[in-house]
């Protein structure tokens, strides 16, 4: 394994304005839906997941890639990156001041209050969630690309279907659909798209599959 280099202390906006690095929220799936919301577009994997299997946690990110844990002020995030640096490949690091840090320095945060009713896109049924999602993507994405703010062309089409097969395996349940928001979130984030489009979105879906019956 590498040899230990120390980690990225990262500010909010220094992690904002760094599309190519991946968002790490490690806290238990309570607390990341709790009060203090999240970062868009991070990847949810809590910490004693990514301790029972590292190896499976680093192969799921590109060996060159940076990683920035993030928690709720900072501490937890900065103990595992401190504790994994010498056990990975990739570059680690810490949201300096966590996800309270990230809204007090006034960035788009999830989850901090719920979208206007006529803002949730009205999904039938568990089976139809993946065509609005797909509709809203493609969209953001034609929009970024015509503005020349991604960073990287995406056939939204083919994202979504690989987020899927991906995420939903097993079948489509509605935990299943609240992992390929996120992961289709994510790659939003990391192709550029704007962070409070990437927040209402994830907020307004959120809300869509809240009100499916549970699966």
């Amino acid at each position: 394994m590498k040899e230990q280099e120390p980690f990225i202390r990262a500010s909010a906006r220094q992690a904002a304005d760094e599309h190519g690095w991946y968002l790490v929220d490690i806290r238990p799936s309570e607390e990341r839906r709790g009060a203090i919301g999240f970062v868009p577009g991070s990847r949810h994997v809590a910490t004693e997941i990514i301790l029972a299997d590292v190896d499976a946690f680093a192969a799921s990110v590109e060996k060159d890639a940076t990683v920035i844990f993030v928690c709720a002020s900072g501490r937890r995030s900065a103990a595992l990156a401190e504790q994994l640096a010498p056990r990975v490949p990739q570059r680690l690091g810490t949201l300096e001041g966590g996800t309270l840090g990230w809204t007090a320095a006034g960035l788009p945060t999830c989850g901090l209050h719920p979208p206007p009713p006529e803002n949730v896109p009205t999904v039938p049924s568990i089976e139809k969630f993946p065509r609005a999602l797909l509709a809203c993507f493609a969209a953001e994405s034609i929009e970024n690309t015509l503005d020349g703010r991604a960073t990287s062309e995406l056939d939204a089409n083919a994202v979504i279907r690989k987020v899927l097969d991906s995420a939903c395996a097993n079948g489509v349940s509605t935990r299943c659909l609240e992992t390929v928001l996120e992961r289709v979130a994510e790659i939003a984030r990391r192709a550029g798209f704007k962070l409070p489009r990437i927040r209402d979105n994830i907020d307004a879906f959120r809300a869509a599959i809240a009100a499916l019956p549970a699966r």
